[in-house]
């Protein structure tokens, strides 16, 4: 899944849904949930999409780049 900066509401809550539908997990690249109360979500860091098995790490490593 790919998105932009400024991806918009539906568009995300149909990504969540689908990742958690297949057991995995959507967070911004720090591992914080995602906010759905603005008309346009903003996350500058990116967000990250897994299987759910490797997220936690992927966030950790990220982490590491900062």
């Amino acid at each position: 899944m790919v998105f932009d900066l400024k991806s918009n509401l539906p568009e995300l809550e149909v990504a969540l849904q689908a990742a958690k539908k297949a057991g995995g997990k959507m967070t911004d690249m720090l591992g914080n949930d995602l906010s759905y109360n603005n008309q346009t979500v903003n996350h500058e860091n990116g967000i990250l999409v897994t299987n759910g098995l490797v997220h936690d790490r992927i966030v950790e490593e990220f982490k590491k780049l900062d």
